[in-house]
């Protein structure tokens, strides 16, 4: 063997020995004295024992546990196998420095230490230091605690508090707290720039400087019941004032909680709702407005209704008169009267007749204008069916063909949906009258998802010019003068149609038919 090998040899046999020597009198120093070893052993750190050479001399059980190796795997070690190889560097400068300078202190203090498990695993430690000075020189004592779960709750902690101050700081809402002698603590920067102020011209100032003045003493009471019922949570509505004096109604939480020194504060969380209380101002302005118009048109309603039925007596008592005198003449006169004449008669009592049913079609048109409709389920095959029965015993010798749908059953008033079927289906049998045969049909279908319902005829028609006026009062489209009727059938279907929250309209062609369409509301087939 070379000499240089041979002093390389005996160097490393020497090393060894010395390991040896200084286990064996590490041992020996803290395994003789039974009070001595019963306290390692008993010690919730794991002990490190290393010479100044960084080897361990000594563990005791809690740091074989900690590190996950056997005590004797680790005697004779250097110690930088319980340390990230990251770290051991850094830890070996500190070595150094330590056995320069020997005291008692926390190692790697404001550093955060990371031990090295025998399956590779790192967690946190803290490491406090201690030395021995003995015959064979200074030792270290590595007083070794995991904080693994105090690092999990630090962490937890300082989130808690990230999501906090997060909560707090940013909140678009207005927050502030109060100690019990109502002084504002502290207020996030939404409720001072809200108000127009600065955090700091806001917190050591009391509260009620920011709220209304009027208000301020139900504000008082309020606080201070809720800081006489601590965790109980209090819901108020006030008003408070801007910097600049501007006024805004605002919507507060308040609860008492205890801080960490035990006394109480008002945690207040608020949110400005003045445009929320001015439109419910506006609303409430408007409902007494309504109500007020309402009364007004129920009165004008009375008023009118009064008035129809004095009209209506003060007509028909002419009206019976001329019928009468008629009457007297065509049974005292009627053998000097020649046949124009009798004609003459005959036109002035018809006519008499004839206004007579328009003073009733006005009534009753005036009356739909108030009915309010039931809302029932009514059959509308089976009141068409009906109107057609009345209708074909009217004139059986007409040739009409009616196809009613089945079962079409919606929601609605009954008796004012009969009046819209007997006028669209009266209409319709009118205006087939020149027809050699009549067509008349009644249906439902579907129209963006709506119900919809319909009368068709194959009559006279009309030109899609007039339509807008069918549904007018009073008004008759050309050629309609031949036909029965005082012009406000369709304008009493429209009225009901739209009494029930629905709309009529109608298409046709001048010679060609027409139908008329209507939906009623939100309706639909049951």
């Amino acid at each position: 063997m070379p000499a240089s090998g041979i002093d390389q040899e005996k160097a490393r046999l020497e090393q060894e020995l010395r390991i040896q020597r200084q286990v064996a009198f590490a041992s020996g120093l803290f395994q003789g004295d039974v009070t001595v070893r019963t306290l390692l052993e008993s010690l919730a750190e794991g002990v490190v024992i290393i010479d100044n050479s960084g080897t361990i001399l000594l563990v005791n059980t809690r740091g074989e546990q900690m590190f996950g190796h056997q005590r004797k795997d680790l005697i004779g070690q250097p110690h930088a196998i319980l340390i990230p190889e990251r770290f051991r560097k850094v830890h070996e400068e500190h070595e150094a420095g330590y056995f320069k300078e020997p005291r008692i202190r926390p190692m790697g203090q404001l550093l955060d230490l990371t031990g090295l498990r025998q399956d590779g695993s790192e967690f946190p430690v803290e490491i406090s230091l201690s030395f021995l000075e003995t015959i064979n020189g200074v030792l270290a004592l590595a007083f070794v605690s995991d904080i693994t779960e105090r690092k999990r709750a630090e962490e937890a902690l300082r989130f808690s508090e990230a999501r906090y101050r997060t909560l707090y700081r940013d909140n678009p809402i207005m927050i502030a707290t109060l100690d019990a002698g109502l002084t504002m603590r502290s207020v996030n920067p939404s409720c001072a720039s809200q108000l127009g102020y600065t955090i700091d011209e806001l917190e050591g100032q009391p509260v009620l400087k920011i709220f209304y003045e009027d208000d301020r003493p139900a504000v008082t009471e309020q606080l201070r019941r809720c800081l006489q019922n601590p965790n109980q949570v209090y819901r108020w509505q006030f008003r408070k004032v801007r910097k600049d004096g501007g006024l805004l109604w605002v919507e507060e939480l308040a609860q008492a909680v205890y801080d960490l020194n035990g006394a109480l504060n008002v945690l207040v969380v608020c949110q400005d709702i003045t445009e929320r209380k001015r439109a419910e101002e506006e609303i409430e302005r408007l409902n007494a407005d309504l109500a007020a118009r309402a009364a007004e048109l129920e009165a004008a309603y009375r008023e009118m209704e009064a008035f129809n039925y004095t009209v209506a007596h003060d007509l028909r008592k002419p009206l019976t008169a001329i019928s009468g005198f008629c009457q007297v003449l065509r049974e005292v006169c009627g053998t000097r009267l020649d046949d124009q004449c009798k004609g003459y008669l005959q036109e002035v009592f018809d006519g008499t007749w004839r206004m007579n049913g328009l003073i009733d079609a006005l009534l009753n048109f005036s009356h739909l204008a108030h009915v309010e409709p039931r809302r029932e389920g009514v059959d509308l095959s089976a009141i068409a069916q009906e109107a057609v029965a009345e209708l074909q015993l009217s004139e059986p010798a007409r040739r009409v063909t009616f196809n009613i749908a089945e079962r079409v059953r919606v929601q609605g008033d009954a008796n004012l949906l009969r009046v819209v079927l007997d006028n669209l289906i009266g209409n319709a049998w009118k205006y087939t009258g020149s027809r050699d045969e009549g067509i008349i049909e009644f249906g439902i279908k579907e129209i963006e998802g709506m119900p919809v319902y319909f009368v068709g005829d194959n009559g006279t028609g009309f030109d899609m010019a007039d339509a807008d006026k069918l549904f007018v009062p009073f008004h008759r489209l050309p050629g309609a003068e031949e036909s029965s009727g005082f012009g406000i059938g369709l304008a009493t279907v429209e009225r009901i149609v739209r009494r029930h929250g629905g709309r009529v309209w109608a298409e046709g062609e001048s010679g060609r038919g027409a139908t008329f369409y209507f939906t009623l509301g939100g309706d639909r087939t049951i």
